[in-house]
């Protein structure tokens, strides 16, 4: 066969051997198989949903098998080069504007594939913008390749030749909605929220996913589209129908944010804690956040004196000045803390409220108002920590059921009910953090010079040990000492109450010997 025939279109199912030489036997066979998936595809002779899953497959493959990513690639420009049915080609440049944006050719085919790209640029119509497309995005700097294959709303943005407008909810219930690229990660898409709000400092800002399982940080370098395919795909194997995309008709994009799944734009780290910002935009959502912490998430032990202070300039920033009908404070649970609220009926709080308001507000300006309220909750020795609930895998008079605060100086241990701070531990304090890599266990270990009396070792049981592991890395980089979890070796582990006596005791014995279980978060902090 000639060599042109072989980077021209192929009217058949099947070919005996990969385009491009591999190593590995079994990436050859894949290869195989990809090109006869991909031959059904572009033939159109799947439905709908089968032809959504070989998209995903396709991609798939390449993402996860480096030596494939230049194979896929020249199957579809074979394909893509005189191939007799429009429709056809319409599917096999879907396929690899699809590709570019998950997983880049190498340096071998770089060249070749460029020149491919700007020899079709003489194509018209949609064609032509699936080609400029690809120009556009066939030299991404990225540091790597996303980590999931499309989701149904990106493949069906790209049909549209658009891309997907995200909605990012913020902790008043206000959203803003941005264009967001399929290579965009958190920290660039954080970069155009902050524009679009008029945010002048991005230090300490962060996009969260909220799931029904719970809240997630998204760290910088993560892309968005793979945070939306997660999404999708855990909601297919609970085998619910995805709620949270809806396409847009008045632009050729889909627009992502309502249902369960969602993004949420709120400060992370809080590395001045008693300093107010000078930007306006700045102290409204600082506001907001800290509303959210007292009122929704009761993060402060407020007694019902100062709760009513707050409620009055929260009454005046939402109001204005006083008003006489008394129905305006009728949602005592949008300006009390529910442990507050429920001491008494909600007719027994309304006039108390608009009291707060006329005795606390009156007059203030928002802005002032909003000052006021944060210089009052900056003034708690909690404000600017960052709580996890965990379950304490020791013996102790104070119950197994803490809060883990992570905040600029240190840790914190917090009793639940009442938050009162237990321990306080600086990070010069902390020798070494693990994180078991099989089970949710984190283990902080102290400096020896800690008196002889206080524990210098506690395990701790928590869903969230990556979250806390990040965040303290984020705070004091000196702990940065760990391996990726992916490389950390796997064995048996003992389960049960002896599971964990075995874990104190290879953690408080003399030397700290890590073992290949354990994930190593950090090394000697001096």
């Amino acid at each position: 066969m000639p060599k042109y025939e072989m980077v021209t279109y192929y009217k058949g199912n099947t070919i005996p051997n990969s385009h491009i030489h591999m190593y590995d036997p079994d990436n050859v066979n894949v290869a195989c198989s990809v090109f006869r998936d991909l031959c059904k595809y572009i033939r159109g002779e799947l439905k709908s949903d089968t032809e959504l899953t070989t998209i995903q497959t396709i991609v798939g493959y390449g993402i996860e098998r480096e030596e494939l990513r230049d194979e896929i690639l020249v199957q579809c420009m074979r394909q893509a080069t005189n191939n007799p049915n429009p429709e056809a080609t319409e599917r096999v440049w879907l396929l690899l504007c699809l590709c570019i944006v998950a997983f880049q050719p190498s340096k071998l085919l770089y060249k070749y594939f460029v020149c491919f790209l700007r020899k079709n640029l003489q194509l018209e119509g949609k064609l032509r913008q699936y080609v400029q497309w690809c120009m556009d995005n066939c030299k991404n700097t990225k540091v790597s390749c996303r980590q999931y294959p499309p989701s149904s709303v990106e493949i069906a943005a790209m049909r549209r030749l658009g891309t997907i407008v995200c909605r990012f909810f913020f902790l008043d219930g206000r959203t803003k909605a941005i264009d967001v690229h399929p290579t965009d990660t958190a920290s660039d898409a954080a970069c155009k929220l902050a524009e679009k709000l008029g945010l002048r400092n991005l230090e300490g800002w962060a996009i969260y996913q909220s799931r029904p399982d719970g809240e997630e940080h998204v760290r910088a370098h993560d892309y968005l589209y793979d945070v939306i395919a997660a999404w999708e795909l855990k909601q297919c194997k609970l085998g619910t129908t995805s709620s949270f995309p809806t396409l847009s008709r008045q632009r050729n994009s889909a627009t992502l944010g309502s249902g369960e799944n969602r993004f949420i734009f709120k400060r992370r780290l809080f590395r001045t804690t008693r300093e107010l910002s000078q930007d306006p935009v700045e102290v409204n959502m600082l506001y907001a956040q800290a509303v959210y912490s007292v009122v929704k998430c009761d993060d402060f032990p407020v007694s019902e004196k100062v709760s009513l202070q707050l409620a009055g300039l929260q009454a005046q920033v939402a109001l204005g000045d006083p008003k006489d009908k008394l129905d305006y404070y009728s949602d005592v649970d949008s300006y009390l803390p529910q442990r507050i609220s429920r001491t008494r009926s909600e007719e027994q709080w309304v006039p108390i409220v608009a009291q707060a308001h006329r005795q606390y507000g009156t007059g203030r300006s928002e802005l002032t108002a909003k000052v006021l309220y944060l210089s009052c909750v900056m003034q708690y020795p909690l404000y600017g920590t960052t709580m996890f609930h965990v379950t304490y895998r020791g013996y102790w008079s104070y119950g197994n059921s803490l809060i883990l605060g992570v905040n600029c100086d240190g840790l914190m241990l917090i009793k639940p009910d009442d938050k009162f701070v237990l321990y306080e531990y600086r990070y010069q304090d902390v020798e070494s953090i693990f994180l078991d890599p099989s089970d949710s266990f984190i283990t902080v270990n102290l400096m020896r010079q800690q008196p002889d009396n206080s524990h210098k070792c506690f395990v701790f049981e928590t869903p969230q040990k990556n979250e806390i592991g990040s965040l303290i890395i984020s705070y004091c980089p000196a702990l940065a000492g760990w391996i990726t979890e992916s490389e950390a070796p796997i064995r048996k582990e003992r389960g049960g109450e002896e599971g964990v006596i075995a874990r104190k005791r290879e953690h408080c014995c003399s030397g700290v010997m890590v073992e290949g279980s354990f994930f190593l978060l950090s090394v000697c902090c001096a």
